[in-house]
């Protein structure tokens, strides 16, 4: 708590003593950051509703029966080898949307928090 009442104390003193066109330069480019990855994190739920909506696994495990069912390929535990692989491409795929959606959320969390300080310094600039 300390940490983060000096730091927020510092960049403070930071934008009061910028000039007004480096304070606009840098509320904007918040913003604008800050708008991005609230559109991007939103583009990636949406694909991710839709692919767990249409069952887009389904496909994939029945492209991975029809590989291992191949003229070419005797395997005797064939069903259970293409359940074990997808659930494993699947674990794969889900770690990394994820992580990535942690990543993104976190992103936007320190932007946003960035965003109500610039806009309260802001309010402070135009009073003064």
């Amino acid at each position: 708590r300390e940490r983060n009442l000096k730091e927020t104390s510092d960049n403070i003193s930071k934008y009061m003593n910028m000039s007004d066109d480096e304070f606009i330069m840098e509320y904007t480019e918040v913003c604008s950051r800050y708008e991005h990855k609230k559109l991007i994190l939103t583009v990636i739920s949406i694909g991710l509703i839709i692919s767990m909506i249409s069952n887009i696994w389904k496909y994939f495990y029945e492209f991975l029966m029809k590989i291992f069912t191949s003229k070419s390929i005797a395997v005797v535990d064939v069903k259970n080898q293409a359940i074990v692989l997808s659930l494993i491409i699947i674990l794969m795929i889900s770690s990394v949307a994820l992580f990535i959606t942690y990543n993104m959320v976190k992103t936007i969390y320190v932007l946003n928090k960035k965003k109500i300080l610039l806009n309260q310094v802001k309010d402070m600039r135009m009073s003064s």
